[in-house]
């Protein structure tokens, strides 16, 4: 499952406008996003507000889904447009964030979604009916199992062009126990399917095979974006329905592994003699595990 991954805010509203986006949307929601970003830095001082700058959308060389970072994405309600949410896909039977983001309680904030059975799920299926959204990530990681030890790999496409990530999201609003606001936002969760050839290889964690066998996360090819966010048909016919929900999980197809390259690469969290770098652009750089078996992935 993916819980690490590397995507530039700018890059992403830059592609946005590509696939149709209006520009004064992009605008707003720069705005919008900031002002998140502010509100997370503990800024809130109101002479501010109309004085934004793009330097100040988050870039996340490498950036951890349980920081539940606001990244943007392209949904199924506004094919054309642009929004954002937090990364931790929160069911609509929540109502609190204590229930939210309860450690306890960890799939109240879901990173990953299987697709296959997107739509019988109690949590998943009303979004995956109304609220599927797309989501553009330059990179992300996957660690590999070798010897007892953990090392992780960047993916990312051949030819450097964005990963469109399929996705589903919710409206949430929340009940703030400590301040007593609500607050309304979107969360959302990427969806996995099976992993293909070299992902299967590299994704090895025992444990997580056990539970959900070889998984990555849906890569969309662009031509079919369109298709992904297909509005759900209105026919209240149980055939149309079905053979709809068929179409969307079709498209969840494990991605061609020659279109990827795959590169292991530092330390993602702190780990015994070796600090973690954090959000640089070092972090993404090719790093020769001197214990690393290549051969056993490659070979």
């Amino acid at each position: 499952m993916c819980y690490d991954s590397e995507t530039t805010i700018r890059r992403q509203l830059r592609e946005a406008i590509n696939l149709g986006a209006p520009e004064d949307e992009i605008d707003a929601l720069k705005k919008k996003m900031i002002l998140i970003e502010r509100k997370k830095g503990g800024r809130e001082d109101p002479s501010d507000d109309n004085e934004f700058n793009d330097e100040e959308l988050p870039q996340y060389f490498h950036v951890s889904g349980f920081a539940h970072p606001n990244l943007s994405f392209i949904t199924s309600l506004h094919p054309t447009s642009v929004d954002c949410g937090i990364w931790g896909f929160i069911p609509r039977w929540v109502k609190t964030l204590t229930e939210a983001y309860n450690y306890k309680k960890p799939y109240n904030s879901n990173l990953n979604a299987q697709s296959e059975g997107m739509f019988e799920s109690r949590a998943f299926k009303y979004a995956a009916r109304y609220r599927r959204c797309i989501i553009h990530l330059d990179a992300y990681y996957e660690y590999h199992h070798q010897n007892k030890t953990t090392y992780p790999f960047r993916i990312y496409h051949k030819e450097e062009k964005p990963l469109w990530v399929a996705g589903i999201f919710e409206l949430n609003e929340l009940l703030d126990e400590k301040t007593g606001e609500i607050l309304y936002f979107n969360s959302f969760g990427i969806l996995t399917c099976t992993a293909n050839p070299m992902l299967s290889k590299i994704h090895n964690n025992p444990k997580m095979i056990s539970r959900t066998g070889r998984r990555m996360l849906v890569i969309l090819d662009e031509s079919q974006l369109a298709d992904y966010l297909a509005p759900y048909p209105n026919s209240h016919d149980p055939i149309e329905e079905a053979l709809f929900d068929h179409a969307i999980v079709e498209l969840c197809q494990p991605y061609d592994e020659d279109l990827l390259n795959y590169d292991p690469v530092r330390n993602l969290k702190r780990r015994k003699g070796l600090e973690y770098l954090g959000n640089v652009p070092e972090i993404r750089e090719v790093y020769h595990w001197p214990d690393l078996d290549l051969t056993k992935i490659t070979g």
